[in-house]
């Protein structure tokens, strides 16, 4: 942690999950003129929700684990999650117990949705799980609770939650299997996203009661750490919640208040009545990566936290659902287990600090750079902390909307000032945000002519759709060529990881099919509240997956309007389903690179100019600021 400020702040480098820039010298350190002493305000910084394990993690070898591990270190975290494998201990358990192996296929999901077979939320889905994967886990696992140990990080365990196949024959309950590993820290999370049978006050102590004694019966020094996102739904009122956690001892449970920068639970529950709290940013859902946040309350939540009356929150961290999106936001949250609530000017100088670090070099960073990270982080990542959905990346229907959460001119002239500052930047970071800011004007883009289709379609108007129609699908050529130019966007990845695991034909498919169906309809066609809830801005994805759904689509609007005839819904999801989005997750015999097509700053700049003049009807706000700058400016 010490030598990530000493990194960041004197020798202005950083170190990202999409790449670094480091600027020491070969030959010697960069001394420090006086020392520095930085006071940690908490006990633990986090990292992770169960989520990320499926989202980010699922694919990850010793290698990439590695690096993850190394960067939490960088950051100061001290407590982590470490689930990896544990499907192998648990199919010896169950073995013992006398469950059958043929049950146990039934039990366990595939790899991409384990997270959710191990809150209970899932049995079987994409699965069964091979002998070779339980092996290759657990000998993971060992790898990564070895690095976190040696490397100072607490590996949370985790605890058994008494989930089990649905099958229960005569069960040897009395199964012990010992593995002489502890931490002393345990995971256990009894009703994720699941109410409870019953609502008696009794019944919910002594449920909590029950696991917790357990832990105990086992390892006497033992701590739950269990996740306090159960509390959002409506069942968990504050007498049920207090009895819930009543009879676990003050000083060995641990709460993640999951969601604290948007919905903190602390609040509402007096503290957790004095049990352990660590105050965390959840940011991300399904490890989407459009760009949004809130600094500013992520600048004042912990510290108000810490000052509420009766707190005992012993933490900070980061409980993002994926992670390779939004760097800014993670690096800025992680600081906050040291630094004090920022003031606007203050905030104004972390962002120039971060621009410095991130794209230093020999030669001086351009204004034009400096002031559109100040542009993003007075809209993107003010106070936008839930984000919205995108519409490209969603089915396609007549009643699609986006919730725009920010002023979208910010936005297209932070894209303008970045692509002026493409004649002076050339560095690997500075690439990847240029396509990162690209994307996203196409993407909010794309809304701004989906709405001239639809308004087109209810006036009957033919030519108005032919012509949106045809906009539209330019404009989804153009992001498969902007995400084509950065490694970081590519589908490739993706399945290029999954594939490693596998060591035949039946298994490609297998983790093919793993792979799309996470990020494509997630569940099957009879669950559509979870289509597209892991979608990605990855090149693949919008050539072979979004984009032929919207071509299906324009294709229902023509019809509809040439024939005469009203739209059935139900008739287009089929035709969606049965044209685009089974063929994507289905069809495994499409290679998918892992290199990159093009220049990206060549293509930024192309799409610029094909598209300012189409954007620069939306006002642009002046400054005395903005007049200063040595460049010219389209969106006026």
């Amino acid at each position: 942690m010490g030598f990530n400020y000493y990194l960041k702040y004197v020798a202005q480098s950083s170190f990202y999950w999409s790449g670094k820039n480091i600027q020491l010298p070969r030959s010697s350190i960069i001394p420090l003129s006086t020392p520095i002493q930085i006071v940690v305000n908490d006990f633990f910084r986090w990292y992770g929700n169960p989520c990320t394990f499926s989202y980010s993690a699922v694919f990850w070898n010793f290698s990439r684990w590695e690096k993850e591990i190394d960067w939490m270190a960088m950051n100061g975290i001290n407590l982590v999650y470490a689930t990896t494998g544990m499907e192998y201990i648990f199919t010896k358990v169950f073995l013992r117990m006398g469950f059958t192996q043929s049950e146990l296929d039934d039990y366990f999901t595939g790899p991409a949705f384990l997270a959710w077979h191990r809150m209970g939320n899932l049995q079987k889905h994409a699965g069964p799980l091979s002998r070779k994967w339980h092996e290759s886990q657990f000998e993971l696992a060992k790898k990564i609770i070895q690095r976190m140990t040696d490397i100072g990080i607490i590996p949370v365990l985790p605890a058994f939650t008494g989930f089990m196949p649905r099958s229960a024959p005569n069960l040897n309950s009395h199964t012990v299997i010992s593995l002489n590993v502890t931490s002393h820290y345990y995971a256990c999370d009894l009703f994720n996203e699941m109410t409870p049978p019953v609502s008696d006050l009794n019944y919910l102590a002594d449920v909590n009661a029950g696991i917790f004694q357990t832990m105990k019966t086992v390892d006497p020094k033992a701590v739950w750490v269990m996740q306090a996102w159960l509390f959002l739904e409506d069942f968990w009122t504050p007498d049920r919640v207090e009895s819930y956690l009543s009879k676990v001892p003050q000083g060995n449970l641990i709460l993640l208040d999951l969601f604290s920068e948007a919905a903190p639970q602390y609040s509402r529950f007096q503290s957790f009545y004095g049990h352990f709290y660590i105050w965390n940013m959840l940011h991300d859902f399904g490890g989407n990566n459009y760009l949004f946040g809130s600094l500013v309350n992520v600048t004042n939540g912990p510290q108000a936290a810490r000052d509420y009356s009766g707190s005992y929150m012993i933490g900070v961290g980061i409980t993002m659902e994926g992670i390779n999106q939004n760097e800014i936001m993670y690096e800025f949250a992680l600081e906050q287990s040291w630094r004090a609530p920022l003031n606007d000017s203050e905030l104004s100088e972390w962002l120039v600090n971060f621009v410095l670090r991130r794209y230093a070099s020999k030669d001086a960073i351009p204004a034009s750079a400096l002031y559109a990270w100040q542009v993003l982080g007075n809209s993107v990542y003010q106070e936008n902390p839930h984000g919205a959905h995108s519409l490209m990346l969603h089915r396609p229907a007549l009643d699609k909307s986006q919730a725009i959460h920010f002023d979208l001119k910010s936005l297209f002239f932070a894209w303008e000032l970045l692509v002026d500052a493409s004649n002076e930047l050339d560095s690997d970071l500075f690439r990847y945000d240029l396509v990162d800011i690209t994307k996203e004007v196409l993407q909010y883009k794309f809304v701004m002519d989906y709405t001239q289709l639809i308004d087109a379609f209810n006036r009957s108007d033919l030519y108005g759709v032919s012509t949106q129609a045809a906009i539209l699908v330019d404009i989804l050529a153009d992001m498969e060529i902007i995400l084509a130019s950065d490694r970081r966007f590519l589908l490739g990845n993706w399945i290029s990881d999954a594939l490693q695991f596998a060591i035949n034909e039946e298994e490609i498919h297998f983790y093919n099919f793993n792979a799309k169906l996470q990020v494509s309809i997630w569940g099957t066609n009879y669950t559509l509240g979870l289509f597209d809830y892991a979608s990605k801005f990855w090149s693949g994805m919008i050539q072979d997956y979004y984009a032929p759904r919207w071509y299906v689509f324009f294709d229902v609007l023509l019809k509809s309007l040439v024939e005469g005839h009203p739209i059935d819904n139900r008739v287009l999801n089929k035709r969606l389903f049965l044209e685009a989005e089974l063929p994507f997750f289905m069809l495994d015999t499409k290679y998918y690179p892992t290199t990159t097509q093009g220049d990206s700053i060549m293509i930024a700049r192309e799409l610029f100019k094909k598209y300012r003049l189409s954007l620069s009807t939306i006002k642009m706000p002046r400054s005395s600021s903005k007049q200063q700058l040595p460049f010219k400016h389209y969106f006026n």
